[in-house]
């Protein structure tokens, strides 16, 4: 049976397992919260939601347990996202490293051997952790990461550039806050690279514009929060991504958040990289031509992330 579990059963847990049965990417869900009532109501308006879909697939109120024949688990659980418009998305840091330390103390003992994608923030550090203390490999524990920044970059760009979204194609990388970066090398308008792109439009001032761009994408989460309180449907789809990619094998490359070990000169660090996601979770790395300026937010990113990080976890 394809299972997965969903720990956190806020806005962001329940929209992922509407994702997951939507799409019929799982068969089972077992969904755990703190807050039994939230988990009973939400359990049985979704399957509500399945039975409507005519369909096998299932969800109910988990336990721990449920994690022994899950082929992923999904943790969403963490603080208000309302705290990150006034604070940033390290608000509330040793409160969320609690909560990611007990579901994590959880998932060891009962030595599970599937994959972990993490959707809670702040999100690389909260990879980290789960890496750390979980006791799987680095290829098993995935984070949303820039998955949802690089959407938003396309529909950003498309606006900009007057096209369609379906004719821009970019990745942010770095850091899932406000040290992340748009790729040049790998984005493109109409299957032309940006930077031509951009000079055939006479866009002269292309610093600016990346610039002006990327300050839209960091402010883009705090715009939809400030206007209804969360974001949920977008992250929700991302986590569906990367399960899809895991189960279909498909060997798709996307800007994840992944242990970051030696390249580009960082060690010892979550954050986003185009990654090749397939049966094994991260399978790899893909190497990309960084500017020398990119290159800088790169290392400012793992140098920030780094500062956040308790390095006597291990």
């Amino acid at each position: 049976m394809n299972k997965i579990t969903v720990i956190g059963a806020g806005h962001v847990g329940s929209s992922v397992c509407s994702s997951l049965l939507n799409q019929g990417l799982a068969e089972e869900i077992a969904l755990i919260d703190l807050n039994k009532d939230l988990v009973t109501g939400e359990v049985m308006d979704l399957s509500d939601a399945s039975c409507i879909l005519d369909s096998n697939r299932s969800i109910k109120e988990g336990t721990y347990d449920d994690i022994l024949d899950s082929k992923a688990i999904v943790i969403t659980a963490g603080l208000s996202q309302s705290l990150g418009v006034s604070q940033g998305r390290m608000a509330g840091l040793t409160s969320c490293l609690k909560i990611m330390t007990s579901i994590a103390s959880q998932i060891k003992e009962r030595n599970y051997q599937g994959f972990i994608i993490v959707a809670s923030n702040p999100l690389d550090v909260m990879s980290y952790y789960a890496y750390k203390l979980s006791g799987l490999k680095s290829n098993q524990v995935i984070g949303t990461g820039t998955l949802l920044d690089s959407a938003r970059a396309e529909l950003v760009l498309a606006k900009e550039l007057k096209v369609l979204p379906n004719e821009v194609k970019t990745m942010i990388l770095g850091e899932h806050g406000s040290h992340q970066f748009i790729a040049s090398s790998l984005t493109t308008v109409k299957g032309e690279p940006l930077l031509s792109y951009l000079e055939k439009k006479k866009i002269n001032e292309v610093k600016d514009f990346i610039d002006g761009i990327e300050k839209q994408v960091n402010r883009y989460g705090y715009s939809i929060i400030e206007k209804k309180g969360a974001t949920y449907y977008g992250v929700a789809n991302s986590v569906a991504r990367i399960i899809k990619a895991i189960q279909n094998d498909e060997k798709i490359v996307l800007p994840v958040s992944n242990y970051v070990d030696d390249v580009y000169g960082i060690k010892d660090t979550y954050l986003s990289l185009p990654c090749f996601i397939g049966k094994n979770g991260i399978e790899g790395i893909k190497e990309v031509r960084l500017s020398s300026n990119e290159q800088e937010k790169l290392i400012e990113a793992s140098s920030y992330l780094h500062s956040c990080i308790d390095i006597k976890v291990g």
